[in-house]
């Protein structure tokens, strides 16, 4: 089947249905707005001046009562948006569908309720940024989930690079399989001034939990196109699902530490037309 099949766009725009009736909590309401210091915009406080601050914001009838410097905060709107970074390393193609099938699926599935709730979605693929607005946008955000195919560019987190180097906002969901340690730390240390907004979404496939082929197997490396015929028997099966077990708690330790949830999703079956098999119920607030 293809990637977005007739069938596949039906489910989408059930998404999009259901993603507009959801209600939102009166606390995730508020992550549309933001406070900082200007010129203008509703008046929200006070806090202590700092050094630096620009003292025609100083509040200097506070002043003239306590005798200390406090300057004006202000509230403003800002664009309510969400951030895919979508990984397309190498290690992507593993599994049987590959894992990037089923990642771009689930990044259709979220970025169509993003379309149908916020203003602004936003798509980075290695070092591309793609906006869309609205839900009129939906077959440009396909297509361009469609194009490219998992890169051979040293590994690297390209996508939360761009992301870094860019003023982009909104709360920010990376869906990679975090195969590579070092990346995944340099990931997370570069979005750390934001992790309060951060989710790392992992699409599930059989073989992160176990060896599930019999027999005599060909092992590829994805990064360099090496191939490897083994035999799988009981003994190597149980020694892969324990180094897999292995893997799995210690990203999960690497993503405590960065104080970053990471979620952990089965990629449903492509025919699976459910919304909440490929969008859980709490998935909606991300967006």
């Amino acid at each position: 089947m293809t990637l977005f099949d007739a069938g596949f766009k039906d489910l989408l725009f059930a998404v999009a249905r259901r993603a507009r009736r959801v209600r939102v909590p009166r606390g995730e309401e508020m992550v549309g707005r933001r406070r900082r210091f200007a010129t203008s915009g509703s008046f929200a406080g006070h806090r202590a001046w700092s050094p630096g601050d620009d003292l025609r914001h100083v509040d200097w009838n506070v002043y003239a009562r306590s005798g200390e410097l406090f300057v004006k905060v202000f509230e403003e709107e800002r664009r309510r948006s969400l951030v895919l970074v979508l990984d397309r390393s190498p290690s992507m193609a593993a599994g049987d569908p590959p894992r990037f099938d089923g990642a771009r699926r689930i990044a259709a599935v979220l970025g169509v309720a993003a379309l149908a709730r916020v203003e602004a979605l936003y798509l980075l693929d290695g070092e591309a940024i793609r906006s869309f607005t609205g839900l009129a946008a939906v077959d440009a955000l396909l297509r361009a989930l469609e194009s490219g195919t998992p890169g051979t560019a040293p590994r690297e987190p390209a996508g939360v690079l761009a992301l870094a180097a860019s003023d982009l906002r909104g709360r920010v969901v990376w869906v990679s399989d975090f195969a590579a340690p070092d990346e995944v730390e340099r990931g997370l240390a570069l979005l750390a001034p934001r992790r309060a907004d951060v989710v790392g979404l992992l699409p599930g496939i059989p073989d992160d939990t176990r060896a599930t082929h019999d027999g005599l197997v060909e092992i590829v490396d994805p990064e360099t196109g090496r191939r490897e015929r083994v035999r799988s028997d009981a003994r190597l099966r149980q020694a892969v699902e324990r180094e897999l077990g292995l893997q799995a708690r210690r990203l999960d330790d690497t993503f405590r530490r960065a104080g970053v949830p990471l979620v952990r999703h089965t990629v449903p079956d492509p025919f699976d037309r459910r919304a909440k098999a490929w969008l859980p119920e709490e998935w909606y607030t991300w967006s």
